[in-house]
């Protein structure tokens, strides 16, 4: 049985682009002030509703949720402490769908 794994963030990208760490991108990471958060390293979960809450976070306007295929070598995520595999960190992955367009959160918020 093949896992399926998330990812909530920026929005706008397409099957077949990849997920870079933000290191290596333009991309802003929410890291929520967690001091195990890698810049080196994509984020990804097992969780859709995870993925959800983490593409609502995403400051600079609607986000979204990707199905992705996890690329490069896949390591436990220190911050998770589930012990399932519900979420991993890889140097890349790739976009295989998008799951949920538009996802209205903190960087969809007007300031008035």
């Amino acid at each position: 049985m093949n896992t399926t794994y998330y990812h909530g963030g920026v929005g706008g990208l397409l099957p077949g682009d990849q997920l870079v760490p933000p290191g290596d991108s333009e991309v802003s990471q929410a890291n929520f002030g967690n001091a195990l958060v890698r810049r080196d390293r994509v984020y990804l979960t097992t969780n859709l509703d995870a993925a959800v809450l983490f593409a609502w976070g995403y400051p600079y306007g609607a986000g979204d949720v990707y199905e992705c295929e996890l690329l490069g070598p896949v390591e436990p995520d220190p911050d998770y402490r589930g012990e399932d595999g519900g979420s991993v960190q890889c140097a890349r992955a790739l976009i295989v769908r998008v799951a949920v367009m538009g996802v209205q959160g903190l960087g969809s918020r007007s300031s008035s």
